[in-house]
């Protein structure tokens, strides 16, 4: 409130895949942020780095810590003064004068109280977060919302939730989207570099890093995606205002 009554914007950073934690109970808390007017909140999920006490062998068995491994995000390449000479291998050196590089970061994607399958919801919940408050598709909708006295943050859950069963174009993308957030993942670290240091040393593109911007554009610059968007979204709203009519007044705002 205080920064809101200044003209200055909030921005806060949520991390899922604590021990203890649950779907519900972290979306509980990022919908409490966005109620309280919070204007971008951002996901990410929870990384073992070295030195952490959720790294060592004892808490990974204390609370069911499943863990895959990813690339960063940019944090791979070729670098040296002459990138069109690559070998066939890389060396651990690098080639041809060139330095063949890839970071990984290990993630956790399941515990004792939550599985892969809530990963992927969380993977989806953090897109829909996203797409509708970090990329202002929902904005004016949960503004006028919270004007209201209403709350439109549990639309994200309904969203990340939602398979689609309904609306071909955003079934067939969300069910791409779910292979490639777990095609990302590798079993080890090792695994993952070496992977991604022999598409590098062929010159093979390392595809689909940024895959909430990726699958962004397919459904908000097509016009059959954007339409299935807004059915489900609306579909949200007429579910809400059989249980309270306030959200009558949402649901024609939605509709103009």
């Amino acid at each position: 409130e205080w920064a809101h009554q200044r003209g200055v914007g909030t921005m806060s950073e949520m991390i899922y895949g604590f021990p203890s934690e649950t779907p519900q109970s972290f979306i509980q808390g990022v919908e409490t942020l966005i109620d309280k007017g919070v204007d971008k909140v951002l996901i990410f999920p929870l990384q073992l780095f070295p030195g952490i006490e959720l790294r060592t062998p004892a808490s990974r068995a204390r609370f069911g810590l499943q863990t895959r491994f990813r690339l960063m995000e940019d944090y791979f390449g070729i670098y040296g003064a002459d990138r069109s000479k690559r070998g066939s291998q890389p060396e651990e050196e690098g080639w041809d004068g060139n330095l063949a590089a890839a970071e990984v970061e290990e993630v956790v994607v399941g515990s004792d109280t939550s599985s892969f399958d809530d990963y992927l919801i969380m993977r989806r919940y953090a897109f829909y977060l996203m797409a509708l408050l970090g990329r202002g598709y929902g904005l004016p909708l949960f503004q006028f919302c919270r004007n209201a006295g209403l709350s439109a943050a549990p639309l994200i859950g309904h969203l990340a939730r939602s398979a689609f069963p309904k609306d071909s174009y955003l079934h067939a993308q969300f069910k791409e989207y779910d292979e490639r957030a777990t095609q990302e993942l590798y079993p080890t670290r090792e695994a993952c570099q070496q992977d991604a240091l022999g598409k590098l040393a062929r010159g093979v593109a390392i595809r689909g890093r940024k895959l909430n911007l990726i699958f962004l554009g397919r459904i908000f610059r097509s016009a059959e995606g954007l339409g299935e968007f807004s059915e489900r979204c609306h579909e949200f709203l007429v579910t809400q205002a059989a249980l309270d009519p306030r959200w009558e007044r949402a649901v024609q705002f939605h509709q103009e």
